[in-house]
């Protein structure tokens, strides 16, 4: 059966029948799009999505509905006008989905716009599958979704359905239950120059610096701002303030790549910039930033290109540790999110595609009414994570630059959202709707709490790997002051036991098998993530939450001294020797071109009789070398140096290992080889769990230096 195509972009009818049926026979496909109406039982899934994603009454129903094409569909033919205006709505985006193999996640709470996912592909129920660890089985009801043939998963299409907050002039009263469950959403301007647009920032603003304590109202501006003269527009220039207070705009951007003419701030030009900048001179996203804030009526902009002396190690090394007190410091830091390099202008008009469409039941005879959806402007899910915006979520500078601003306003290329640390709000919402904060999380931050940040800020690009350190430096800095901790190369030395337990992220296919590799230079001591280049998991630094109440985690090493100048640190610990083999593979591509992986695991735990292979993550490619050592004879195992060529055959060697703690019967366990940088010392090669802790009664707990 076909959905029938929506004329007009989105306008349906309905006969009088079918609503009267509907009034009278519930729908168990969709339960009428309210979540009111569907039961909880071990049967139906029970989901609190809306209160992670909103800030929602404790107890406001909140349910996640799946159902797949063909189910949808029935409910259609059936008379459900609920699925018919999904349906719609989905035709409206991709022609022809009816013929096309999709599931369907709908996401409902009372009074809040329904989200609908609808995917091109297919999903799968999981077996229930025994897990000795949990105590139980997997979820039953719980899917999957099955890539193609390639490997890649198909389109996927968020959207939401909502009354029209302004009332429309054909919605009849008498049909206004049918829907009075469904939230209430604001049109989005087509263009981000939109003086409803300005409306919002400037409202958003203005109450945040009058209810909230996100930050001062007046507050110390930088060693240096533009300045832009407001009663002449073309007077603009770099200025030194000395003690000056004042609201100001800090511009957070990705930068493009360095051009010959590329417009900043460097030894040769800094005279220039004090004596005057034509705004003709400006790149396109400059220019924008510039009219906003005199439309918001601030005269000073920070803007890090243009601020800081590039080139100059020294001016860098001074104001590199004030970004912190910059951003947090700004009246509005702006975030560009619909801007890849500062060639690219922000006040445009958005894409059709983010427009808005109309969706109608009723009939001529008893009237109608008029719903309204569209795409969402960011994907269910992913802000608890700071978001997904483009090039800018993917750059590790501007993590630390939101977390630590006092108010941001993002553009996206869908819509305008201003965040402080209160709350955040996008455009199209109403104050009503409105999240949680991302960078409120700095405010109670706990040890678990640090190291989700690290796993988000790891996974992000940075132009120079000298730059990691220094990228957290300030966020560090404010979670010091408030927090009492001592930070130590990107780790705190208060939680040191449990952090060493982080590991470098299962790699995919590509990059030798490898997701991380090593810097060019040392830039930390191997114990911290921030020896490595490349994303990282906390997993095994964390506690299990439910499980931890009845087997908690067990340290068993101890921290006995660190040295904070050479990173060398001491830790007391039982230990054994391991036997590590890495097998080298080069299956073949349907392109005939090798990929060579490489898969480690330990074959043996000399004086155990251990011999069935167990786990192990290698922080980045490991090699074997020679090397006279006081306790492994037979040569020791390192990572492979930045631009050394990798191993081509398969090998084994063995390494020292550290117990680290136990859970569950399980042993998370610290692998080391020795040391070629400081004698007598070992570095970290890589994290082992689910090791049997019997393995480790050997030999009495030691002293070891790790560098």
């Amino acid at each position: 059966m076909t959905v029938p195509p929506i004329a007009n972009r989105g306008n349906v009818s309905e006969g009088a029948n079918t609503l009267q049926a509907q009034l009278a026979l519930p729908c168990y496909t969709c339960f009428s799009l309210d979540a009111r109406k569907i039961p909880i039982d071990t049967k139906r899934e029970s989901d609190d999505w809306a209160r992670r994603e909103y800030n929602v009454a404790v107890g406001t129903p909140s349910r996640k509905l799946r159902m797949n094409s063909s189910q949808l569909l029935t409910s259609v033919s059936s008379g459900c006008i609920y699925c018919r205006l999904i349906g719609n709505a989905i035709n409206s985006i991709r022609s022809g989905w009816e013929n096309e193999e999709s599931f369907i996640e709908v996401f409902l709470c009372l009074n809040l716009p329904v989200v609908v996912r609808w995917v091109n592909g297919r999903s799968v129920k999981l077996e229930a599958v025994w897990d000795e660890s949990l105590g139980g089985s997997l979820d039953h009801e719980a899917k999957v979704r099955v890539p193609d043939s390639t490997g890649n998963f198909e389109e996927e299409v968020e959207f939401e359905i909502y009354r029209p907050e302004l009332p429309q002039p054909n919605n009849d009263s008498i049909l206004g239950p049918l829907v009075s469950h469904i939230g209430a959403a604001s049109e989005i301007p087509s263009h981000s120059g939109d003086l409803e647009c300005l409306r919002f920032v400037s409202y958003q603003a203005t109450t945040c610096l009058q209810n909230h304590n996100c930050g001062s109202r007046m507050p110390r501006l930088p060693d240096r701002v533009i300045w832009v003269n407001p009663d002449h527009s073309g007077d603009i220039r770099l200025v030194e303030p000395k003690d000056v207070n004042a609201q100001y705009i800090a511009l957070s951007y990705c930068w493009g790549p360095l051009q010959p003419d590329t417009f900043l701030t460097n030894a040769a030009t800094f005279a220039d910039r004090l004596a005057g900048i034509k705004a003709s001179d400006l790149p396109p996203l400059f220019i924008c930033i510039i009219s906003y804030a005199q439309i918001l009526r601030i005269n000073y902009i920070w803007i890090d290109r243009l601020c800081i002396i590039q080139g100059d190690s020294k001016d860098w090394n001074t104001q590199a540790p004030k970004m912190g007190q910059y951003y947090g410091n700004a009246t509005i830091s702006i975030t560009t999110a619909s801007a890849d390099t500062e060639m690219d202008d922000i006040i445009v008009e958005r894409d059709e595609k983010w427009g808005s469409y109309n969706l109608q039941i009723g009939h001529d005879q008893i009237g109608s009414q008029t719903l309204r959806f569209r795409r969402r402007p960011y994907p269910l899910g992913t802000e608890s994570r700071g978001g997904n915006y483009g090039r800018v979520s993917t750059r590790a500078w501007i993590w630390q630059e939101r977390l630590l601003a006092a108010r941001t306003v993002t553009f996206t290329p869908s819509a305008l959202k201003f965040e402080c640390r209160q709350h955040s709000v996008w455009e199209g919402y109403g104050q009503h709707v409105t999240s949680p904060s991302w960078s409120a999380r700095l405010d109670d931050i706990t040890p678990d709490g640090w190291w989700t940040l690290i796993d988000e800020f790891t996974r992000r690009d940075i132009t120079k790997s000298s730059d990691r350190l220094p990228a957290i430096h300030s966020v560090m800095q404010r979670i010091a002051s408030a927090r009492g901790w001592v930070p130590i190369w990107g780790m705190w030395k208060d939680s040191l036991s449990e952090s060493l337990a982080w590991q470098a992220l299962t790699a995919m296919d590509g990059l030798e098998g490898h997701s991380c590799r090593m810097h060019p230079q040392y830039y930390a001591p191997s114990w911290s993530w921030a020896s490595i280049d490349g994303p990282i998991n906390s997993g095994q630094c964390m506690p299990l939450d439910g499980l931890q109440k009845n087997d908690p985690y067990l340290i068993k090493v101890s921290i006995q001294n660190v040295e904070p100048v050479t990173g060398v640190l001491t830790v007391y610990a039982f230990w054994n020797f391991a036997l590590i083999r890495c097998r080298i593979e080069r299956p073949y591509t349907k392109s005939a071109e090798p990929i060579t992986t490489y898969r480690y695991h330990c074959t043996t735990v000399l004086g155990n009789n251990q011999s069935t292979p167990m786990p192990v993550w290698a922080d980045v490619a490991l090699r074997p070398v020679q090397r006279e050592l006081s306790l492994l004879e037979d040569g020791t195992i390192e990572r492979v140096p930045y631009g050394m060529k990798l191993p081509q055959q398969t090998w084994e060697c063995k390494c020292l290992c550290i117990l680290l703690g136990n859970i569950q019967g399980r042993a998370n366990v610290l692998l080391l080889g020795e040391s070629s940088r400081i004698p007598g010392a070992y570095e970290r090669i890589g994290m082992a769990p689910a090791w049997p802790p019997s393995m480790f009664t050997k030999f009495p707990p030691r002293s070891f230096r790790i560098a």
